[in-house]
């Protein structure tokens, strides 16, 4: 009878985490959020957030390559051993026979600024949801991109991509604005909520698999120059990049390079990168207090997922690795806008007018 009303327990325990918990997330997340917008002051040089489905102009910030950017922190970081993913997402097939997917929004040149809350729509059954920091931009130019992910997050409140209009991404779409780069923040397409909250990670073949696709059939509408194509991220979305985008083989449309902010690991040995590919630049910002690099216990530990990293991509035949590392700076307290800014002038990519 005991082991009866344990398995019962057991169970009826699993059944409340799996339906329960997204409910309970979703319901505080949005509690947070309304709170937290109510209380947060509108910045000096921003407008009125768009609503869904309207595109609207925001003013960003001025070129910030003299400015100090706002410190960032959210709290989020990938824990334990790492689960492995589904394969309930079919290989997409040639970019020829995909339909063109669905938008909230006119997909053609984003030239009126910043267009939040996009939803692109695809046709695995996804949607990719972003927003778009593209103020500025000459699009009689050659063109780039920085597609930015953040990391893991239990309620909406805890992730920058969910704060759109907060300091560190108007920041991050300035910085990549003055260099003639459109940002681009992406929302993990993973709805189903795990331990480790809504992540990038966990399930990172079938998130990378979405992101092909989308990243393929945006090339189609926007005039974007791959040797100007850059990924960006942070604590998940950097074990994500490693994991997965840039294990199985880099993307085509991938050229400008990869920039890991706290994280970077890996799950298995990553593929040899293709010529074109073998001298993509690589960088891993590391926080010296991020977590000790020789550590067996349960804590994940950013510095070690990153040597972690380093090591296996050198081994694979990766020629363009970079490690930065930063003193003092814990798992929150990284100037992402000042690592992208670092990052671009290094690849000699500085703001329209300067040298």
């Amino acid at each position: 009878m005991d082991h009866q009303l344990r398995r019962i327990h057991r169970e009826t325990a699993r059944v409340l985490r799996e339906r329960l918990a997204p409910a309970v997330s979703r319901v505080v997340g949005a509690a947070l959020t309304r709170h937290i917008d109510r209380r947060r002051p509108t910045p000096a040089n921003a407008a009125p957030a768009p609503g869904p489905t309207s595109p609207a102009d925001h003013a960003s910030a001025a070129d910030p390559t003299g400015a100090t950017p706002a410190s960032s922190g959210s709290g989020d970081r990938p824990s334990g051993s790492p689960a492995s993913g589904p394969t309930g997402i079919a290989t997409p097939q040639a970019s020829a026979g995909i339909p063109t997917p669905q938008t909230t929004a006119d997909p053609r040149r984003p030239t009126r600024g910043l267009y939040l809350h996009r939803a692109f729509r695809l046709p695995l059954g996804r949607t990719l949801r972003y927003h778009v920091y593209a103020r500025g931009i000459r699009w009689d130019r050659p063109v780039g991109v920085v597609v930015y992910l953040d990391g893991d997050y239990w309620v909406p409140a805890q992730s920058r991509v969910h704060q759109p209009t907060g300091a560190t991404m108007l920041r991050l779409g300035a910085i990549a604005s003055a260099r003639n780069l459109v940002l681009i923040a992406v929302d993990t397409p993973d709805r189903r909520y795990s331990k480790e909250g809504f992540t990038w990670w966990v399930r990172a073949r079938a998130n990378g698999r979405v992101l092909r696709v989308a990243a393929r059939l945006a090339r189609r509408r926007l005039p974007v120059d791959p040797a100007r194509t850059w990924v960006m991220g942070y604590s998940g979305g950097a074990e994500f990049l490693t994991f997965d985008l840039l294990a199985h083989r880099a993307p085509a449309w991938l050229r400008g390079g990869a920039i890991m902010v706290a994280g970077g690991g890996t799950r298995a040995t990553p593929q040899p990168p293709p010529e074109a590919a073998a001298h993509l630049p690589l960088h891993w910002w590391i926080g010296q207090a991020d977590g000790s690099p020789d550590s067996s216990g349960p804590l994940w530990s950013a510095q070690a997922a990153a040597a972690e990293g380093i090591r296996a991509y050198r081994r694979a035949g990766w020629r363009g690795i970079v490690r930065h590392e930063l003193p003092e700076v814990k798992h929150t307290d990284y100037d992402l806008p000042g690592i992208l800014r670092a990052t671009l002038d290094d690849a000699g990519l500085r703001p329209r007018g300067t040298r």
